[in-house]
């Protein structure tokens, strides 16, 4: 919202799309891309002076060189550790604030172009079949990571029936029947990661590969992985994400609805999947609500439009000093406004 008196000058520097217009705690005093945002308090902010003076947010894409910065005092807080460097951190006195919103990490199979070899259900389920999900989550998430078995985390809605165990002879037998009993060449996409690699990736290629896949890997930067997943799509298999909130039924609708918050390709939200959404759109009763909410979740996991591999439930890391309240209310919403520092 922008009020009517500043309306002409903020379109004339562009429409406000690199003007920040708004009444929060914090008024923006430096943005340098991949390098620093910096906050100074408002001090007339409507709902009291806020505790902090300032907030200074740096990008630092090597996490030696930020868990260098937490071990040396140089920064209160890691928004976006590994799971080896939480775990350590955490192990030399540093506190670990974590809540119930999460990151549910899926492969994506190219299956809403019927030209694709993924319109073949059973190429996509040869995929689920083939992952040990428990033993990926063991070796890569330091007994953070939980395995999904469905888009929806386990204990939400629709996250409490598992599809498809691990058994790498159905693996085998369903891409033979799929008609590669010689093996099948794919490229699997990921997003590069801190190390240049990355090891979820890494670890799906060594599955697939010992069913009969021979997986390429396609490691990208954020730039092109962010324009294949979300608008110029990609040959065969995606590591994706998606998140959840305070009930399934709108993760639901952001994630896998008709009309998506993010527009995830290779994902085919069916007609049949859609007239399942239109009714949970009409009614307010729970009961109803959760019922539907599961026969969407179930009817994906039963069609493998999308095959899920784990949860990472967010957690950062502190000195032990921040107070704050971030993560009790969802991943992206943080009250800067009540956040202090002890001294």
């Amino acid at each position: 919202m922008i009020h009517s008196q500043n309306c002409s000058s903020v379109k004339q520097k562009g429409g406000g799309a690199k003007d920040i217009v708004g009444t929060g705690p914090f008024i923006l005093e430096e943005f340098q891309r991949d390098v620093i945002l910096t906050w100074v308090r408002n001090d007339n902010y409507w709902g009291g002076t806020p505790y902090l003076e300032r907030i200074e947010v740096t990008y630092i894409p090597e996490s030696v060189t930020a868990k260098a910065m937490m071990v040396a005092g140089e920064a209160d807080m890691w928004m976006s550790p590994t799971m080896l460097d939480l775990v350590e951190l955490e192990e030399a006195g540093f506190t670990r604030i974590s809540g119930w919103g999460g990151i549910q990490w899926h492969l994506l199979p190219n299956a809403d172009d019927p030209n694709s070899i993924w319109s073949n259900k059973k190429l996509r389920e040869a995929v689920e079949y083939a992952i040990d999900k428990q033993a990926l989550c063991d070796a890569l998430g330091y007994g953070f990571y939980e395995p999904l078995f469905t888009i929806s985390p386990q204990g939400d809605w629709g996250g409490d029936r598992q599809f498809r165990n691990y058994d790498p002879e159905k693996a085998k037998q369903l891409l033979a029947e799929a008609g590669y009993p010689d093996g099948l060449e794919i490229t699997l996409l990921a997003q590069t990661q801190s190390s240049g690699r990355n090891d979820v990736a890494e670890a799906v290629k060594g599955y697939l590969d010992a069913v009969g896949f021979k997986v390429n890997l396609d490691i990208a930067d954020t730039g092109r992985y962010s324009a294949a997943i979300y608008a110029d799509g990609f040959e065969d298999l995606a590591l994706a994400m998606s998140g959840n909130d305070q009930d399934y039924l709108v993760s639901a609708q952001r994630w896998w609805g008709p009309q998506p918050r993010l527009d995830l390709q290779g994902y085919e939200c069916t007609p049949e999947l859609a007239a399942i959404f239109e009714k949970s759109l009409k009614t307010n009763d729970r009961n109803e609500q959760k019922k539907l909410t599961e026969e969407i979740v179930y009817y994906i996991a039963e069609e493998a439009l999308v095959i899920p591999l784990y949860n990472n439930p967010t957690s950062v890391i502190h000195n032990g000093k921040v107070h704050t309240t971030y993560l009790q209310q969802g991943l992206t919403r943080f009250d800067y406004a009540n956040t202090w520092l002890e001294k």
